[in-house]
């Protein structure tokens, strides 16, 4: 589910009612003090969970602090890329996100160290933490996705309407279960979508398939009938762009060579 626009009222510096749209990108604009900071926190404040039975208010002011607000980010991340909770029971996982809320108050020191991220796995499964994180990211890093007639691809409204199902596989045979092989890549009745990238017009195919991470070494192995190449070669892609966003959270990446696990860690 995606935020497309939200209403303030009695909230910090906005007395009156205010009704915002928000879009893929929205900036927002003002002068000193005219609320710009409390209006980007608002939906990290709502997303924290306000307890109806509190007994204290919720301090607006928890959250404040970037440094803190990029730990929870990088948390979310690191924990379903290391396998964090893997093998942890309902309590386990509640301590821990105590734990984390504690910490976004300011009242325990980070209780989370980094782990290195383990590889990508071969096999593509929601049992596991560590393909949702990767399909999260494949949204989040993907944005201007054009589909076979080279117009733009919602993927956000497209995953929402059809849930995991969404991610549509491109070649048959061994390769067929791995995460390389999916594609959010919505087609003509009846064509299978390895049909649709090798019918698409000569003008648009090299941005079409640059939106969906498939290289010309893919696409040739795609053309030529070999599946095994084509998966491999989309892999090194989504690998290395994934490894970059690793470092800009400063995770570890996972140990060079490593094939990856199908650990089922998630429900």
């Amino acid at each position: 589910m995606w935020l497309t626009g939200m209403r303030l009222s009695n909230y910090r510096c906005f007395s009156d009612t205010q009704k915002i749209e928000l879009k893929p990108i929205t900036l927002v604009l003002g002068k000193n003090n005219s609320g710009k900071s409390a209006l980007v926190r608002a939906p990290l404040v709502w997303s924290t969970g306000v307890q109806p039975n509190a007994t204290v208010p919720l301090d607006l002011d928890l959250i404040r602090d970037l440094k803190i607000a990029n730990t929870l980010f990088t948390w979310f991340w690191g924990t379903s890329w290391s396998g964090f909770f893997a093998g942890a029971n309902s309590t386990g996982i509640k301590e821990s996100l105590d734990q984390m809320r504690d910490f976004a108050r300011g009242e325990v020191a980070q209780p989370w160290s980094r782990e290195r991220a383990r590889a990508l796995p071969q096999r593509y499964t929601l049992a596991s933490a560590r393909i949702k994180a990767f399909l999260i990211w494949d949204i989040k890093h993907f944005t201007n996705r054009l589909d076979w007639t080279g117009k733009p691809l919602d993927a956000a409204n497209i995953l929402a309407a059809s849930d995991w199902r969404a991610y549509r596989t491109v070649v048959a045979g061994p390769e067929a279960s791995n995460p390389a092989n999916r594609l959010i890549f919505p087609t003509p009745l009846k064509t299978s979508v390895q049909r649709a990238l090798l019918n698409l017009a000569d003008d648009i195919r090299p941005e079409v398939l640059k939106s969906h991470g498939i290289s010309d070494a893919a696409y040739s192995a795609l053309r030529e009938g070999d599946s095994t190449v084509f998966v491999a070669e989309r892999s090194k892609t989504l690998i290395a762009a994934e490894r970059e966003f690793m470092k800009e959270m400063r995770i570890l990446p996972p140990v060079e060579g490593d094939k990856g696990d199908d650990l089922l860690d998630s429900e």
